[in-house]
């Protein structure tokens, strides 16, 4: 349930940025909280002044005794309203000075100051509990103007250590500065300034994770959308396989009886051949041997009449050029012996 109630005040947000006037309303944002002031930074007086700040507004100042009772219902009441913790400081503890920084800098600002702190400050790092803010960029001589703001850590030593004994945890430091302006400084683990509390990390990460499953999602559907197809042609690949080898089978019929009619028609058809030829020789004819190559064929055989066999051939349209090739005998039984060759026409 927390995680959804912090969910929905970091979703309220956003949508409080789309309507007119959000500017100024995230500016005011920016400096509420429960203010506890503090009056003597060397401990924590008993009594302390604690403000509710709304909307830039202080609602309500209230002394509150920092016993167990006061502490745990300052908790419980921040709490209950979203608002943060903060500790106001008197302003001699704030140190400030502007630095200047190449203005490639400026995206890892937090992390080139850290390692540059004690260049900047007669402190390290782990001494102050310090803010960066950017002031002026010029991008001519490519600089950067940001100012660092910090609190030496020794000088609310004795505070902090009293507030940690009580159970209460700041989420921020305020102190005012020369100009009149408060400076707000995170505090929390290393005492350094990350961001504003406000801005919620952790659901930021969560929708970069988001919002790369949506990338990636599309690619995950469509990968187990070919592995559907995937097996599927791997079910119907043996019938796609058949039918292949049965369109080859058919075609090479086909080319087979494409050969066959081609040869035919250069050589001619030898059944047809021998049909005419049954057709045109007389019933008192026999044959002996038939011969047919490449469209000729040669008659061996025996007839009443062998010269009577020419005119009927030469007169038949479907054959050319019939000759004898032997001369012709005639037996003991009155019959001619013969040899004949002759075209069939094309």
């Amino acid at each position: 349930m927390e995680t959804l109630r912090l969910f929905w005040v970091w979703w309220r947000d956003r949508l409080l940025e789309c309507l007119p006037g959000h500017a100024e309303r995230s500016r005011h944002r920016q400096t509420d909280g429960f203010v506890l002031t503090a009056l003597d930074t060397a401990g924590l007086d008993p009594v302390a002044r604690v403000v509710e700040r709304r909307f830039g507004n202080d609602l309500a100042p209230r002394l509150v005794t920092l016993d167990s009772a006061g502490v745990e219902g300052l908790r419980a009441e921040a709490e209950r309203a979203r608002l943060p913790l903060v500790l106001h400081l008197p302003a001699h503890v704030l140190l400030e000075r502007d630095v200047t920084l190449p203005l490639a800098a400026e995206r890892g600002l937090d992390q080139v100051v850290f390692h540059e702190m004690d260049r900047f400050t007669p402190f390290t790092a782990a001494e102050v509990i310090w803010a960066c803010q950017p002031l002026r960029r010029d991008r001519a001589q490519g600089k950067l103007v940001a100012r660092l703001s910090l609190v030496p850590r020794a000088a609310v030593a004795g505070l902090l250590e009293a507030l940690a004994q009580t159970g209460l945890a700041p989420a921020l430091l305020e102190v005012k500065a020369a100009d009149g302006a408060a400076r707000r400084i995170a505090y929390g683990a290393g005492g350094r300034v990350g961001r504003d509390w406000r801005k919620p990390a952790p659901w930021l990460a969560g929708f970069a994770v988001l919002g790369l499953l949506a990338l990636v999602s599309p690619f995950f559907w469509q990968s187990l959308a070919f592995d559907a197809l995937d097996k599927r042609v791997a079910a119907n690949r043996p019938a796609v396989v058949a039918v292949q080898h049965l369109r080859a089978r058919i075609a090479a019929g086909a080319t087979g009886a494409e050969a066959i009619a081609a040869e035919r028609r250069r050589t001619g058809d030898a059944l047809q051949a021998i049909a005419l030829l049954t057709e045109a020789i007389p019933d008192n004819t026999y044959l002996t041997g038939l011969t047919y190559d490449n469209g000729t064929l040669t008659l061996d055989g025996q007839s009443k009449s062998a010269a009577a066999l020419i005119g009927p051939l030469t007169s038949n349209p479907h054959f050319e050029d019939a000759t004898f090739t032997a001369p012709v005998v005639r037996n003991a039984l009155g019959r001619d012996s013969f040899s004949l060759k002759l075209a069939v026409a094309k």
